[in-house]
């Protein structure tokens, strides 16, 4: 398993990981080894040893694969090393946009290419490279809400400035603050940094977190005057997004999980098209994804219900998502299967 993102922090990252192993456990496939998020797969020789002998390598793309990323590249290139000792692997659950065409190379390489959203699907198109469109993981369970609704909801952003201004909504109109991250001790979160140092040398990762710091520092300034949730429980997590009457969201994973309970929300955009692609391909009204600037002015209650277009879309969508998920995993059984 590459990019085991268990070691983040973050409830969406939790909730994949979990039931990636869960769909594979139902069919009989051991994880037998795993580099984790953040983890360069070519300075570990025990990693590398370890795809040699197995029947599959699986990548788990997630939010990486864009923009020409270092990391988006790594991941890729390990496809291509995988098949050089004649181990099958796939990439899934990916969005997939603006990278370099040198990327169709690693591409051509892997036997199965899903990705997350009808855009990465195009955006592979373009350079001759066929993927087939497979809603996030996430969306591999039906998930029911009971209890009463009651209040706003609103979340962190992957984009430090939007976070900041999500902040300042909540501390403005007394709204419940809902990061998707957390703080934990995790053992493998610490593996993930002793491994980004040695890759990049601790000068450009103390400023990185350095940065990180101060920014959430300036967030947080507004957090404590405002309700804060903080659980890490991923069921937790859904649950109270279940108990909110809507959602304000700068995150990927909790718009998933605000569409699976049916949880009226108005978003912002993230750092690739992950968001109003997801919008797109459930088809909700593109009206619910706002400008920052729109934030402190924004009239709530235009969003507070879903249209019934909305709720039949969104049940079409939680439905098929299921049944793309299950035929996905049985055919990397099937994948697997071959090598032995």
């Amino acid at each position: 398993m590459l990019n085991d993102t268990r070691n983040a922090p973050h409830h969406g990252c939790h909730r994949t990981m979990f039931l990636i192993e869960k769909h594979l456990q139902q069919r009989g496939i051991e994880i037998i080894a795993r580099c984790f998020n953040e983890e360069d797969w070519q300075q570990n020789p025990s990693f590398k040893e370890k795809i040699r002998h197995a029947d599959i390598l699986i990548i788990n793309g997630e939010g990486t694969v864009h923009h020409g990323s270092r990391r988006g590249e790594t991941l890729l290139k390990a496809g291509s090393w995988a098949k050089e000792n004649s181990t099958p692997a796939v990439l899934i659950n990916s969005t997939y946009q603006l990278n370099p065409e040198g990327y169709k190379e690693h591409l051509n390489n892997l036997s199965l290419i899903s990705v997350r959203e009808t855009l990465s699907k195009w955006e592979l198109q373009k350079v001759g490279v066929d993927a087939e469109v497979v809603p996030d993981i996430t969306f591999s369970t039906p998930l029911k809400c009971s209890g009463n609704r009651n209040g706003v909801g609103v979340t962190d952003s992957v984009i430090h400035a939007l976070t900041y201004e999500l902040v300042r909504l909540c501390h403005l109109n007394n709204f419940e603050y809902l990061p998707i991250t957390f703080t934990g001790n995790n053992v493998n979160r610490k593996r993930a940094y002793i491994a980004e140092i040695q890759e990049g040398g601790i000068f450009r990762v103390a400023v990185r977190k350095m940065r990180n710091a101060l920014l959430s520092h300036f967030a947080g300034r507004k957090i404590k005057h405002s309700k804060h949730y903080l659980t890490t429980s991923h069921e937790d997590y859904i649950h109270r997004i279940c108990l909110t009457s809507m959602v304000v969201t700068g995150r990927y994973h909790s718009l998933c999980f605000a569409i699976q309970t049916g949880t009226p929300f108005v978003c912002l955009r993230s750092n690739s098209h992950k968001i109003n692609a997801l919008i797109d391909d459930v088809g909700l009204n593109s009206k619910r994804i706002v400008e920052p600037r729109q934030l402190s002015s924004l009239d709530l209650k235009q969003y507070a219900y879903f249209s019934r277009e909305e709720r039949v879309n969104i049940d079409r969508f939680n439905n098929q998502a299921i049944k793309s998920i299950e035929s996905l995993f049985d055919r990397i059984k099937i994948i697997a299967d071959s090598r032995q």
